[in-house]
C-alpha cells in the first residue's frame, strides 16, 4: 500500500513525499532521505525515521533535541495512521500521513488541511504559532490557486527571514568573537601585571627586612635632622617657636589604592583558593606568577603611599598635591592595563592622615582637584582635630629669589620615623605592623611618634606657575607648606626635578604658588581665611 506525506508547515510547506516499501531517514542532515532547510531550526540534524514493517509504517524519534509528535502527542515510537498529523519538533514543521493508493494528492496544500495544522500546533506551541495559524486558516479561500500563491508568498518571505537571520547569526558571532579576543587580552594583560607585581611585592619585602640598610639610612637621616634644625633655629629671620607650632598642623598622609573596572566596582583582586591562599600560574615564560581578576574575594593589588597635607581651615580642610589626590593618574601598571583595551582607573582603598604627636587616624576626603597646577584641596572627616592652621600668604604677596624659606613634611614618609627610633624599638613595629605603610603610621601614632621634619633653603627663582627652591627633600615631603620669612605659606611643594644630563647629580626642588591653592577653595573658607590675612 502505498503512502505520502503531505507537508502543511515549515519550509516544505505545500509539498509531498511519496513513501516507499522502504526506511526512510528525517532531519537536517544532508545525508537524510527527507531533508530540511537550515531555517527549521527546531528539527535536529537527525531527527527522525519512518520504518516500513509488514505493510505498516512506524514513526521513531532518533534522540531529537525537541522531540516529535504524532496528533500533538509527544512519542518515541508510533505506527501512524491514514490522517495522523505528524510534527519534527515542539513549533517546528508537521505534515499529515495519508494512506491513498488510488488518489493522487495535491501537489500544494489542501485548506481542508488548515484547520487540522493550527489544531496541532495550538496543543504543542498555544502562545507562539496557533494565532498565526489561526488568522491564516481565515484567510484562505477554497480555490486551489489562492493557496498556491499563498505558499509563494510564504517562500518570500522566508527567503527574506533566512536572509535576516544570517545577517543576525554573523552579528552575533563578530560579537561574540569580540568578546573571546578581549577576555583572552585581558587574562594576558593580567599575568603580565602579575610579574610586575610579584617583582614589585620581591622587592619590597627585601626593604622591609633588610634592617641593616634602615639603619644605615636611619643615621644619614639623623644626621640631616639635627643639622637642618640647628639651622633653622639660629636663623633669626624665622621664629623657631611658630615653626613649632605650625608643625602640629602638618600631617602625615598615607594612602592605599587598588584598581577597578571603568563604571564599575570590582577591585583588581588576587585568587585565592579555599584554603584562603593566593593561587598560582604560569606567567608568559613559564615562571610562577600569582594569579588576578576582577571581583572574588581575594585581597586586592594595592599600592601603597604617603605624602604631606596641612591645615588651612578649623573646619578639617587640607592642602597637600593633586598627585596624592590622584595617585594613579601617571601610574604605569594602569597604563600597561589600558593600552591593551582594559577599561580600568584607580580607586582609594584608604586614605588618612595622621597629625603629630600621634594618637586617631582621620579619613579624608578628596574635595578638589587644581585643573592648572599640582595642588588639592582634601578634607578631614569626623570630629575636628586639635591642630593649629598654617596661615596662606595674601593674593599680593611676592617672593624673590634669595628670600629664605623652610618646608615642613614626612620626607620618606614612614620610615623617617622609623629612622628616629634605636633598634630595637624599630624591630618591635616593624613586627607588630610588618611593611604595611598604614599599621606602621598607626603604630607609630599609637607610640605618639608622629614628627614632619623641619628642613630650610632658600628661593632659587620665581615664575608664573613655580616656585623654585633649594630646600633638601625627598619622596614623601610633597605637599608640604613653604612657608617664608613673614611666617606665611607661600607654596606647595610637589617635586625634586633632577638634571637631564646623564651622570649630573644636580637637582631642584618645585613648589606650587600659593595662588593656585586660593583659586580652589570654597567661596566660605575662601572668605574666612581672606578676613584673617587681610587678603583681597
Amino acid at each position: 500500500m502505498a503512502a505520502r506525506l503531505v507537508f502543511i508547515s515549515g519550509s516544505k510547506a505545500g509539498t509531498a513525499y511519496d513513501l516507499e516499501q522502504e526506511d526512510v531517514s528525517i532531519g537536517r542532515k544532508s545525508d537524510r532521505t527527507i531533508t530540511f532547510s537550515s531555517e527549521d531550526v527546531l528539527v535536529s540534524g537527525a531527527h527522525a525515521s519512518l520504518l516500513y514493517r509488514d505493510g505498516q509504517y512506524i514513526l521513531r524519534d532518533d534522540g531529537s533535541r525537541n522531540g516529535t509528535f504524532v496528533n500533538a502527542e509527544k512519542i518515541r515510537e508510533r505506527t501512524l495512521q491514514d490522517g495522523d498529523l505528524v510534527q519534527f519538533g515542539a513549533g517546528g514543521p508537521g505534515a499529515r500521513f495519508l494512506l491513498q493508493p488510488a488518489v493522487e494528492a495535491p501537489p500544494t496544500l489542501d485548506p481542508s488541511d488548515m484547520a487540522a495544522a493550527v489544531e496541532m500546533l495550538r496543543r504543542t506551541q498555544p502562545d507562539q504559532v496557533a494565532g498565526s495559524l489561526a488568522t491564516a486558516s481565515r484567510a484562505l479561500t477554497t480555490t486551489r490557486e489562492m493557496v498556491v500563491m499563498a505558499v509563494r508568498r510564504g517562500k518570500r518571505n522566508r527567503r527574506w527571514l533566512i536572509a535576516v537571520a544570517v545577517v543576525t547569526v554573523v552579528a552575533i558571532a563578530a560579537v561574540v568573537v569580540q568578546q573571546q579576543l578581549a577576555k583572552a587580552n585581558l587574562e594576558r594583560t593580567l599575568a603580565e601585571l602579575s610579574v610586575s607585581l610579584l617583582a614589585e611585592r620581591a622587592s619590597r619585602s627585601a626593604l622591609e627586612q633588610n634592617l641593616a640598610q634602615v639603619q644605615t639610612q636611619a643615621d644619614s637621616l639623623r644626621s640631616l635632622i639635627t643639622s637642618e634644625q640647628l639651622s633653622v633655629a639660629a636663623d633669626l629671620g624665622i621664629d623657631p617657636d611658630a615653626i613649632r607650632e605650625y608643625s602640629r598642623g602638618v600631617a602625615l598622609i598615607v594612602f592605599t589604592y587598588g584598581y577597578v573596572e571603568e563604571n564599575g566596582s570590582r577591585l583588581l583582586r588576587y585568587v585565592v583558593d579555599s584554603q584562603g591562599g593566593v593561587e598560582i600560574a604560569p606567567g608568559a615564560m613559564g615562571q610562577p606568577v600569582p594569579s588576578i581578576t576582577f571581583g572574588g574575594n581575594g585581597p586586592p593589588v594595592k599600592h601603597q603611599g604617603t605624602a604631606t597635607g596641612f591645615l588651612i581651615d578649623t573646619a578639617g580642610f587640607l592642602l597637600t598635591n593633586k598627585h596624592v589626590a590622584v595617585p594613579w593618574e601617571k601610574d604605569e601598571q594602569l597604563e600597561v592595563m589600558r593600552s591593551n583595551g582594559l577599561r580600568v582607573t584607580g580607586q582609594f582603598i584608604d586614605i588618612r592622615a595622621f597629625f603629630p604627636p600621634g594618637g586617631d587616624a582621620h579619613p579624608l576626603v578628596i574635595e578638589r582637584i587644581s585643573p592648572e597646577a599640582d595642588v588639592a584641596l582634601v578634607r578631614l572627616l569626623g570630629p575636628r582635630v586639635d591642630a593649629p592652621v598654617l596661615p596662606l600668604a595674601q593674593l599680593g604677596d611676592a617672593v624673590k629669589p634669595g628670600d629664605g624659606l623652610v618646608l615642613i613634611g614626612y620626607p620618606t614618609g614612614v620610615h623617617n620615623l622609623l629612622f628616629r627610633v634605636n633598634r630595637e624599638a624599630r624591630g618591635e613595629i616593624f613586627e607588630q605592623a610588618g611593611g604595611d605603610a598604614r599599621r606602621l603610621a598607626e603604630e607609630l601614632a599609637r607610640r605618639r611618634l608622629i614628627q614632619p621634619l623641619v628642613l630650610n633653603g632658600t628661593i632659587s627663582d620665581t615664575t608664573a606657575t613655580e616656585v623654585i627652591h633649594s630646600v633638601s627633600t625627598t619622596v614623601g615631603g610633597s605637599g608640604g607648606p613653604l612657608i617664608d620669612l613673614r611666617e606665611r605659606v607661600v607654596g606647595v611643594h610637589y617635586a625634586s626635578v633632577r638634571s637631564p644630563v646623564p651622570g649630573d647629580a644636580f637637582q631642584t626642588q618645585r613648589g606650587v604658588p600659593v595662588r593656585f591653592a586660593w583659586s580652589i577653595l570654597p567661596l566660605r573658607v575662601r572668605r574666612e581665611l581672606q578676613d584673617t590675612t587681610g587678603s583681597n
